[in-house]
C-alpha cells in the first residue's frame, strides 16, 4: 500500500468514522499495525519514484514536483514494483495521481505494470482536461 498524504487518522482502525476502510482495518485485527512510515523523499512524486523503482530520486536529481510537461521519468523497460508482483501473479492497480510525467499515451501507468489505472495523471486538472 503506497498511500500519498495519509495521516494516522485518515484510517478507521485508528478511529477515523467519515471513511471507511474495512481491508485496512482486517489487516490491524490480525496484528498488522501501521505505525512507522518511511519515504525516499519529502515529496510525493520523488518518493513515488522512489517506491515503484527501488531507487533513490536524490542519485537522478529528482528531489521536488515535476513539470506538467515532464517527460517519462521511468523507463518502461525498467522493471517496477507493480511490473515484478504482476510477473508474479498479484492484480496490481494504481489509484489517483500518477504524477511520473505523460507526455505520451505509453507513459500510462498501464505501461508500468498496472493492470488498472483510475486517477490523475497530474495534480493539474486543466491540464487533463485539454488532454484528454
Amino acid at each position: 500500500i503506497n498511500a500519498d498524504d495519509l495521516g494516522y487518522g485518515d484510517l478507521s482502525c485508528y478511529g477515523a468514522t467519515k471513511l471507511k476502510t474495512p481491508n485496512v482495518d482486517r489487516l490491524a485485527k490480525e496484528g498488522r499495525r501501521f505505525t512507522d512510515a518511511h519515504s525516499a523523499s519529502a515529496v510525493c512524486s520523488s518518493s513515488r519514484y522512489g517506491l515503484m523503482t527501488g531507487q533513490y530520486p536524490i542519485r537522478r536529481n529528482f528531489w521536488g514536483p515535476i513539470p506538467f510537461t515532464q517527460g517519462l521519468t521511468i523507463d518502461v523497460a525498467q522493471p517496477t514494483l507493480a511490473s515484478v508482483l504482476k510477473s508474479a501473479g498479484y492484480a496490481t492497480a494504481a489509484i489517483g495521481k500518477w504524477h511520473l510525467g505523460h507526455t505520451q499515451a505509453h507513459q500510462l501507468p498501464n505501461a508500468h505494470g498496472f493492470e488498472h489505472f483510475h486517477g490523475h495523471l497530474h495534480t493539474n486538472t486543466d491540464y487533463w482536461k485539454h488532454e484528454r
